[in-house]
């Protein structure tokens, strides 16, 4: 007797599933990179058939290199979406750029673009690849691969066997085998021009060695193809198959993103942290370092005159015109310094500062951003009041505008340096002086919390309305709404404050210079130092997210640090490309907002639920062999992570798919009289929720 029925359990073992999640995805996919103001921040690059060099920025569309090559020229007014994330030129000098709103062509050197995304269901395009045969591929966030064979009049998915389809490179080796990296899956090839896929083979599957995340891809003139991840430096492959790792003497940061070749047998690689090197043969041996500067490479790109641009995390595009042993400063570099302040306020709305640009306010949590004035303005800090307007610190007074920004008015006549609102409403400032505002910014008194030094650089209000404020001369305390003040630390002990921050709980703590961070549970009757294990430690901000954990932040290139339950700090820095904090905030949602090359989200996994799952239920035998699944919605979710396996530890999948409903089907038959197990998580800005 035929029968056509397999057995399903619907896992309920959240520890198990918890195990499963922490080795797959670790920090690689704690944050997002978000569209904000302009930083001079560029991601790729491009040259046409007539020698024309062409550039992709985060923010600011495409740049052409002009003729005398001195200066770059921004050639996509009419872009729709000007956050490029990937490029590619084709030989009749046609430029294909990808976005988050889909993939945009231009037939005349970027003066005019049309969308070609039909088909292509999800418009995160995150990289781009044509065939032997002709045929596009591009790779999404989330979507998989898309194939179209008509110029991008239509496309089709290309996913058959692709079981993780947050894809971030696509490369076609000499023997016509297709090769793509993933954002959590590894690599997978395809022998058939993408009509099925099959997993790569790696010599590093041993725990903590594992090749989950694959950044950039490139084809080395001899055919085997090399690959940058975040924690292996730089893998290879003969065969597009089988995959191993490249011992590399000299290099110490093996947290790998960009990578390029050239004609003379030179090989070149940006790291995250420590800048770019490069070797002068194809056997990955003694690295050495470029000239000076400090930070991660987006991209490498090697021109048909010898000439070389690299894309640089700090901001600007560099050029080497001695095969990337010297690199100079080309356009934009160092701009990336604007993004100082981010100020989350209730119902999405939040502020941010660019100097020399001034204030840019966002309505939906910081998806899209506009010009807010006070644009000649240095903002030293923003808070709200208790009517929720925005008050604004600066190098020429203070400012408050009660309309997001539109319109700005003046309300003290001094420099400011920081500000807060206390509980009863006095707004708050410190510059060369303390300034008190009892009359909603009417008038202001001025004082000094201490006779010694009026200079007062920090201000915060703990949930029981209690006033800290640092000054020259030590961290002072209010219980009186501002109007008083008592030392509770010298400056001999604390001798430098870079902010006073509170969490719900009424805990303080200070980010401070060459020390870490003081904090007190007991408002600073007593209080303890924590160093976070790590040198330097000069600290600069501090942020909570939902649970009050706190997260902290140096300038010092040290990055982003997370404290866990055991009072344990965690590096979060592997998927930020330059590790020198501008800002660290949280908004009403318990999610981090950081600023560093870009601003960064990190979504609060705490108020993402897992989704109930629905259909079929748990211990349901007699199904089909092709049936469907269905689970809840959960708040917050922009996807769903689909799984099917015959471990209950999920430590492969049977099929894997990225969900925008709460429902799927499956493309792979399954088997008679086996036992499957199957889950989903709830996906938002690259944090997944647990799974049920």
């Amino acid at each position: 007797m035929n029968k056509n029925y397999s057995y399903f359990s619907a896992i309920a073992v959240i520890a198990i599933i918890f195990v499963s999640l922490n080795t797959k995805l670790k920090a690689y996919d704690d944050w997002e990179k978000i569209k904000g103001p302009f930083t001079g921040q560029f991601t790729c690059f491009g040259e046409d058939m007539s020698n024309h060099v062409f550039a992709g920025s985060w923010g600011d569309g495409v740049y052409q290199l002009s003729g005398t090559g001195t200066t770059w020229i921004k050639v996509s007014i009419n872009l729709p979406d000007q956050y490029i994330t990937c490029m590619f030129i084709d030989s009749l000098s046609r430029i294909f750029v990808g976005t988050n709103s889909g993939l945009f062509l231009s037939s005349n050197a970027g003066v005019n673009w049309s969308s070609i995304s039909n088909g292509i269901t999800n418009l995160s395009v995150k990289c781009i690849l044509r065939l032997s045969n002709g045929n596009l591929l591009v790779g999404t966030n989330g979507g998989g691969i898309f194939r179209t064979s008509n110029l991008g009049s239509s496309w089709v998915e290309a996913n058959n066997g692709l079981w993780f389809r947050d894809v971030n490179t696509i490369i076609q080796n000499l023997l016509g085998i297709v090769v793509t990296g993933t954002n959590g899956g590894g690599l997978y090839y395809s022998t058939d021009t993408c009509k099925t896929w099959k997993k790569g083979n790696s010599t590093t599957t041993s725990p903590g060695k594992r090749i989950d995340f694959v950044y950039q891809m490139k084809l080395q003139f001899e055919g085997s193809i090399y690959a940058t991840t975040p924690n292996r430096g730089v893998i290879y492959s003969a065969d597009g198959i089988g995959w191993f790792e490249q011992d590399s003497v000299g290099m110490t940061d093996y947290n790998t993103y960009a990578l390029t070749f050239n004609a003379k047998k030179f090989s070149y690689i940006g790291t995250r942290a420590n800048g770019m090197l490069y070797h002068d043969d194809f056997q990955f041996y003694d690295w050495r370092h470029s000239n000076s500067w400090y930070g991660g490479a987006e991209a490498i790109f090697k021109t048909s005159n010898g000439n070389m641009y690299a894309a640089v995390a700090m901001g600007g595009i560099l050029l080497s015109t001695d095969n990337g042993k010297g690199w100079m400063d080309h356009a934009f570099y160092g701009k990336p310094k604007g993004i100082t302040q981010i100020c989350p306020g209730k119902n999405g709305i939040m502020f941010a500062t660019h100097y020399p640009n001034g204030a840019f306010a966002s309505t939906n949590y910081g998806l899209t951003w506009n010009a807010a004035g006070l644009d000649t303005f240095n903002i030293n800090a923003f808070c709200y009041d208790t009517s929720n307007n925005i008050l604004a610190a600066t190098t020429r007074g203070i400012y408050r505008s009660t309309n997001i920004g539109l319109n700005w008015t003046k309300l003290y006549d001094s420099a400011a340096w920081c500000i807060a609102t206390a509980k009863n409403g006095n707004l708050l400032a410190g510059g060369t002086n303390y300034y008190r505002s009892v009359n909603n910014g009417a008038t202001w008194s001025i004082s000094s919390i201490d006779a010694a030094s009026g200079v007062t650089s920090s201000l915060a209000v703990n949930a029981n309305g209690d006033i800290y404020a640092y000054c020259y001369q030590g961290l002072y305390k209010s219980v009186n709404a501002g109007v008083s003040f008592s030392k509770i630390i010298n400056n001999t002990i604390l001798p430098k404050c870079n902010g006073i921050y509170t969490n719900n709980l009424g805990h303080i703590y200070i980010a401070a210079d060459s020390i870490g961070i003081y904090f007190s549970t007991n408002n600073f009757t007593t209080y303890s130092k924590d160093t976070l294990g790590i040198s330097p430690r000069k600290i600069n901000y501090i942020a909570f997210n939902s649970l009050n954990i706190p997260f902290a932040g140096s300038k010092d290139y040290i990055g982003l640090y997370q404290k866990d339950s055991v009072e344990q700090w965690h590096n979060l820095n592997s998927n930020i490309s330059l590790q020198d904090v501008q800002c660290l905030v949280s908004n009403d949602r318990g999610n981090i907002f950081t600023s560093t090359d870009a601003i960064y989200t990190r979504m609060d996994s705490n108020k993402l639920t897992a989704p109930t799952l629905i259909s079929p239920p748990s211990g349901t035998t007699g199904l089909s062999l092709s049936p469907s699944f269905a689970w809840s919605a959960t708040n917050n979710a922009e996807t769903y992570y689909f799984e099917i396996s015959t471990d209950p530890n999920f430590s492969f999948a049977y099929e894997f798919r990225v969900q925008s409903t709460t429902f799927t089907n499956i493309d792979r038959i399954l088997n008679y009289g086996t036992k499957y197990y199957w889950r989903t998580r709830a996906k938002f800005n690259n944090v997944l929720s647990a799974a049920q």
